[in-house]
């Protein structure tokens, strides 16, 4: 809870997992109870193996570990922008960081750069976040940039979109 710590870029990278770390633990307690981040940037890379249909994880820790560490996270009220990228899991971490998205008065910017958000569950998910924060001033940008998105899926979203009046971006 450093306030010189603003900004955190957290790399979940295959070769750099580590084994007995309580990674809900971690993330509860460095990122969901700090109050003084306003960013932070999941970033997946190279954890999926796979075609581009159905995505394996070489270690099957991985994936279990950065779920556990996003409950952490969705404890988090301070971060204004939340970066996620490379993420192709994107149904449960967005049930996972629902929380997060709907009750953390802070969030004013969500970017999420080369995730797979091609089933409707992520669609309805993000959705659902967003309508729920319609009423809430401070969200003004939300991001997909080079998304995996399917045609039902991308209606989901400009609806969603269009209904949050707030956004600038």
């Amino acid at each position: 809870n450093d306030p010189s710590s603003r900004s955190l870029h957290a790399n979940w990278e295959e070769n750099r997992y580590i084994n007995g770390v309580n990674w809900e633990e971690e993330g509860r307690s460095c990122i969901g109870a700090n109050t003084q981040l306003i960013r932070l940037k999941l970033d997946i890379r190279e954890m999926f193996v796979g075609n581009a249909n159905r995505y394996q994880i070489g270690n099957p820790g991985v994936k279990e570990n950065f779920e556990a560490f996003c409950r952490g996270v969705a404890r988090n009220r301070s971060i204004k922008r939340l970066d996620i990228s490379m993420c192709r899991c994107m149904p449960k971490v967005m049930e996972i960081l629902f929380p997060f998205f709907v009750h953390n008065p802070s969030l004013t910017q969500i970017v999420f750069e080369h995730c797979s958000m091609d089933d409707s569950k992520t669609a309805q998910l993000l959705a659902h976040a967003l309508s729920k924060r319609c009423n809430m001033s401070s969200m003004k940008r939300v991001e997909l940039v080079a998304c995996k998105i399917s045609e039902e899926v991308s209606g989901q979203l400009i609806s969603a979109l269009k209904s949050h009046t707030n956004l600038v971006q």
